[in-house]
């Protein structure tokens, strides 16, 4: 089993990075939680921190952490955009039998994904959906359908799922 990484799994990746950002973006937007008073123990022994909690476990420290890691996703987030639109960039010079993810139909459906879940009518100024419905319209076959290694019906499915264009509003 080989390594290299493929169009398909930074589409996959793409997609997880931005329900992190999406989760962190809900943290962000959550009003905070009504804290009510820890009552006092009955036994109050100096320097036991059972007994003595620190004030929040939130310190400069941990928010410093936090804004590196926030930048730390957005980050992934372009350079995975930059990979994507490279992969994309070079389907303008395929031919009517090569598609697109070396014959990986789930990639075009992976790329509809990303692009709906990020809104986005073009990455990084390719247009996505131009590109991908033409090389996909050029490789229809006679049938109607794709072919594809696991069956024409899935081939097709992922195609027509791609076409699609399925909007997240």
């Amino acid at each position: 089993v080989g390594s290299e990484a493929t169009p398909s799994m930074t589409c996959a990746g793409l997609l997880g990075i931005a329900v992190g950002l999406a989760r962190r973006d809900e943290k962000k937007a959550a009003p905070e939680p009504a804290v009510k008073p820890v009552p006092e123990p009955k036994i109050n022994k100096q320097g036991d921190p059972f007994f003595n909690p620190p004030k929040s476990g939130i310190t400069d420290k941990t928010k410093t952490d936090n804004k590196r890691a926030n930048d730390a996703w957005e980050r992934a987030a372009r350079a995975g955009m930059i990979a994507l639109s490279r992969t994309l960039d070079s389907l303008r010079s395929l031919d009517a039998d090569r598609q697109l993810g070396h014959g990986d139909l789930y990639f075009y459906w992976s790329v509809e994904r990303v692009a709906v879940v990020y809104s986005l009518e073009k990455i990084n100024g390719i247009d996505w959906y131009n590109i991908g419905s033409d090389t996909l319209l050029r490789s229809q076959r006679a049938s109607g359908g794709w072919t594809y290694p696991r069956g024409v019906e899935v081939g097709t499915s992922f195609a027509l799922l791609f076409l699609c264009k399925a909007r997240s509003e």
